[in-house]
């Protein structure tokens, strides 16, 4: 019973307490909630305040501008440009191709050629067209003749009794210009004459010195042949585009007129050949010797020039050299009995001295046609080109064909500048009895 009281005695006290003290505390209680919700939204409002503010921010209205046109300064026109007439560039000439025959260095070629020589190509009888070919049993080899004679030969040829003919024949075609053909006159196994053609493409060349047969020289004969020796066949100007082609023929010969084949040799000469053999007369043949060709005896130190007007595009000059000295021109070929003009060329800008010219034949002096042996002049009165020393009349009673020898010498206590050069040998007429 007293449990129960002291129970309701609890209860009694708990219901005691003050209702306005609850109200106070939950009234403290929700300001503390809505406070903390504030703080919230204000956080949440800072974090996203830039898209908030473009989220109730209205668009701003766009004013429409009327378009008005902005006065321009007045350009002044340029000139107008006349247009210049379009220049076709020139295509540079393409080089022709070499030639397999090319030779590198004149000075190797065995024999020496007589005179002027560059650019020099060598045609072999073995590169030929050979009819009948080298194969052939009438053809004789030069092995097998030199087992017989005893005697080296530097290069193979062939030589025959029976007839036949030979072209020799360029590979490639040959720049357009003045060239000179030289025939190679072996020591031995050639004999008699052979008669040349040259042909560019199928056009036949006529030679512009000399003429195109070949005599050719002997071992065996009165002016003995002692070496293998160039013969040339004349200058010639060659057009460009075509192959060059030079070609012989000949019938059955005999023991003492061998025919022997062997090499061909072209020169290129310069580009004013053709215009310093138009200053020579004309002739029935024109047989030139270069100053290479000629045999210089002097205690003077010779000094070659290459920069003046000469034949060949050289000359060779002697400065104050003493009257003993002498140059002599032979020409190797032999050449027709006959009346021969012989002109020397005098170098542009060297030759002051005063010499003297005497023509031997056969190694015999031979009178001038008027009637003087030996021919005076002053060089320096013929610079820059031919000279003629006149008329010589070769004898009768020489042998047919001649050796020509032109001898310079320098006139005593002349001094100064000796120029050595060319020397043409012009055959202006034959006797009548006597083959043209």
């Amino acid at each position: 019973m007293e449990s129960s009281n002291k129970q309701n005695e609890k209860e009694q006290t708990e219901n005691s307490t003050p209702a306005a003290d609850r109200d106070i505390v939950d009234s403290i209680l929700h300001w503390m909630a809505a406070i903390v919700g504030i703080l919230c939204l204000l956080l949440i409002a800072w974090l996203y305040r830039p898209w908030i503010y473009d989220w109730v921010t209205p668009d701003p209205t766009v004013t429409p501008t009327v378009a008005t046109s902005t006065p321009m300064n007045t350009t002044t026109p340029a000139p107008t440009r006349t247009p210049e007439p379009s220049i076709t560039p020139t295509p540079s000439p393409i080089p022709l191709p070499t030639s397999i025959y090319h030779w590198p260095e004149h000075e190797t070629i065995d024999p020496l050629p007589p005179g002027f020589v560059s650019e020099p190509i060598i045609l072999n009888e073995s590169n030929a067209l050979v009819s009948p070919d080298l194969s052939n049993p009438q053809w004789i080899p030069s092995s097998q003749i030199s087992s017989q004679l005893g005697y080296n030969f530097s290069e193979e040829y062939h030589a025959t009794f029976g007839p036949g003919a030979i072209t020799w024949q360029m590979d490639t075609a040959l720049p357009a210009g003045y060239y000179e053909i030289f025939i190679l006159d072996t020591v031995f196994s050639s004999a008699g004459t052979l008669d040349f053609q040259v042909k560019s493409g199928d056009t036949p060349l006529a030679a512009l010195t000399d003429t195109q047969r070949v005599l050719y020289r002997s071992s065996q004969g009165e002016t003995a042949q002692a070496q293998d020796m160039w013969q040339s066949i004349g200058v010639y100007q060659v057009p460009e585009n075509n192959l060059l082609a030079i070609s012989t023929q000949w019938e059955a010969r005999d023991e003492y007129t061998i025919v022997a084949i062997d090499r061909v040799l072209i020169s290129h000469l310069p580009d004013d050949t053709g215009e310093l053999l138009q200053t020579l007369p004309q002739s029935l043949g024109t047989y030139i010797l270069d100053d290479e060709g000629a045999k210089i005896e002097s205690d003077t130190y010779p000094v070659a020039l290459t920069d003046n007007r000469s034949w060949g595009a050289k000359s060779t000059v002697l400065i104050n050299p003493n009257y003993q000295t002498k140059v002599t021109w032979e020409y190797p070929d032999l050449i027709p009995l006959g009346t021969y003009e012989i002109a020397v060329f005098v170098p542009e800008l060297n030759g002051n001295a005063e010499v003297n010219y005497q023509l031997y034949a056969n190694g015999q002096l031979i009178s001038h046609d008027q009637l003087e042996e030996s021919i005076s002049v002053v060089q320096s009165q013929y610079q820059g080109g031919w000279f003629s020393l006149g008329e010589w009349t070769v004898p009768l009673y020489f042998s047919y064909p001649v050796e020509l020898k032109l001898e310079m010498g320098v006139n005593e206590d002349s001094l100064g500048e000796v120029a050595v050069d060319a020397a043409a040998f012009i055959l202006k007429s034959m006797p009548e009895i006597l083959p043209q």
